[in-house]
């Protein structure tokens, strides 16, 4: 009970990402072994020729009208499938010069004309002559090259368990990466106020959800198994798009003087971006596609404020001995940006996504890094303040609410949003037992009796000491009366059992009364009520035994 519910919050979510993490490495390590025990599928991606004979490597497709790769299997065997990844191409496929499958081309305009990165799948007739597989391929766009990778041939369930291995890992990553930054935005929202986290964390927090975003969606792991593919090519460009502005707020809030007013001329031209990006798109006028140019302008830009920002964080007496690691970090930015940059440009689409997925983690790694090596004392410092406030509201005795907690919470009972009821307890006696036993038997007598009124009421109300002997229970749940019936029958039997002690030298005996709280009374009205109530009891009881 005298536990913060604060370190509750964050016992729980730091315990939930270790079982995720532990989760995950058992499940990648068990597959992986799966894999390597699997010898079921051939991997065809380097054995296709073009209609000229010459080797290709499925690596780049540039005609709209459709270009053919071939290859030959000297055989088929039972339960066989071709498998392969296509991106920003349509796919025809044919076995023995006939048409078996046919690449849906109809979506909506806000998808634009790509289908993005599309599995496809065939089952193959067993054979034992030579079969030769044909794939069509029409390029979507006209600016750039599509591909095919990731091409097996094999048992349906080794191809699976192949593909499933290959990319787990990185989606995994990936998904951890997206809850990481949901599990930021969180920790801002609630504590930002109590630990006095600065904009800039939020900011951070939301650009590191939308990087996982769209490195998750360009891992192809959501594509395979949920289909879908221009919906996630979809969501991929939105937020490739979105990632700049949490930047450049952030740029907006730290930086000073011209850098700040360059920064602000930064948000309106990313903002602008993303948003005249949206309309083109949506309207069908020109899509992501060829829009998405301006984001790696706009990526390129954002060096030298990301230089001044980390200068800034540098100097600051926190960082001094991670000023090293910050700059090291920038080098390695810029560095992956922009090899990510110029393999886009030749059209090496998957190399640029992984320079640019690393160019990612090394930014969010420089600035988290900051913020981590400020934030922690703060948070820590934060904690201890919070419990030591709370631990302050708590009788040491019982661990009940003392009258301090009771003040803290009193607003809410005087203003309450649903029926509360009020019990009031006595512990008979506590006087004489003191008196005759002496204060270690009175004490034992004031932890019985609490105990038994923690065990009926706790999950339905909050518990307090009021004074020696002298207890509260403020009812908040959807039923309060019925809950003190529940409760009060609780309490009659605890108190026999620990009446039924041998060698006990004392009964416990709890007087009590409740009432409920009307609309037109205060609380100390309330209270009033209940304490008359229990006084009737306590000198029923006492009448009783006499």
């Amino acid at each position: 009970m005298g536990e913060n519910n604060q370190i509750k919050v964050i016992r729980a979510i730091v315990e939930i990402m270790m079982y995720a993490a532990l989760m995950s490495v058992i499940i990648i390590g068990a597959i992986s072994y799966i894999t390597q025990k699997n010898d079921g599928y051939r991997y065809i991606e380097n054995k296709w020729v073009d209609s000229q004979g010459n080797h290709n490597d499925l690596r780049s497709f540039h005609e709209r009208d459709g270009e053919s790769v071939y290859t030959t299997l000297d055989s088929v065997g039972e339960n066989q499938i071709l498998i392969y990844s296509a991106r920003n191409v349509y796919t025809d496929i044919y076995v023995d010069d006939k048409l078996v499958s046919e690449d849906d081309r109809e979506q909506l305009k806000i998808f634009g004309s790509s289908p993005g990165t599309r599995w496809r799948m065939i089952t193959l007739a067993p054979s034992d002559k030579p079969v030769t597989l044909q794939i069509k391929a029409y390029n979507c766009f006209s600016n750039s090259a599509g591909y095919i990778n990731k091409c097996y041939v094999g048992e349906m369930s080794a191809v699976y368990t192949k593909i499933l291995s290959s990319n787990l890992l990185i989606f995994m990553l990936g998904f951890i990466w997206v809850i990481l930054g949901l599990v930021c935005i969180a920790v801002y929202i609630i504590f930002h106020k109590t630990f006095g986290l600065k904009k800039d964390f939020l900011y951070l927090s939301v650009g590191t959800l939308f990087c996982a975003v769209w490195c998750s969606s360009e891992t192809n792991f959501w594509q395979f198994f949920a289909g879908y593919s221009e919906l996630v090519h979809l969501v991929s460009y939105l937020a490739l798009f979105i990632i700049p502005i949490p930047f450049a707020l952030l740029l907006c809030y730290r930086l000073q003087g011209k850098w700040k007013i360059a920064s602000y001329c930064y948000a309106i031209l990313v903002e602008l971006t993303a948003a005249v990006a949206f309309i083109l798109n949506i309207t069908g006028i020109l899509e992501y596609h060829y829009t998405a140019s301006t984001e790696r302008i706009m990526f390129v830009i954002v060096f030298p404020f990301s230089m001044k920002l980390i200068q800034g964080y540098s100097i600051k007496k926190k960082a001094k001995k991670f000023a090293k690691y910050l700059i090291l970090g920038f080098i390695l930015l810029v560095a992956f940006i922009t090899v990510g940059i110029i393999y886009y440009i030749l059209g090496e689409y998957l190399i640029y996504t992984s320079f640019i997925r690393w160019a990612l983690f090394f930014l969010l790694f420089i600035l988290f890094g900051y913020q981590f090596t400020g934030m922690s004392e703060v948070f820590v410092k934060g904690l201890e303040a919070e419990f030591h406030k709370e631990m302050a509201q708590l009788d040491h005795l019982t661990k009940f609410y003392n009258r301090a907690g009771f003040a803290e919470h009193r607003n809410n009972y005087d203003n309450p949003k649903s029926p509360i009821g009020v019990v009031q307890f006595d512990v008979n006696n506590l006087k004489s037992v003191n008196d005759n036993q002496g204060h270690e038997k009175g004490d034992e007598l004031i932890c019985l009796a609490s105990s038994g009124i923690y065990q009926s009421f706790s999950s339905s109300g909050n518990c307090y000491r009021m004074g020696g002997d002298e207890f509260l229970v403020v009812l908040t749940g959807e039923d309060p009366e019925g809950d003190y019936y529940q409760g009060i029958k609780m309490l009659e039997e605890y108190c026999n059992y620990a009446n039924s002690v041998e060698d006990r030298t004392f009964d416990v005996k709890i007087a009590h009364g409740f009432t409920m709280k009307k609309d037109d009374e205060s609380f100390n009205v309330t209270m009033d009520r209940a304490d008359s109530l229990m006084y009737e009891n306590k000198n029923m009881m006492k009448a009783n035994k006499k």
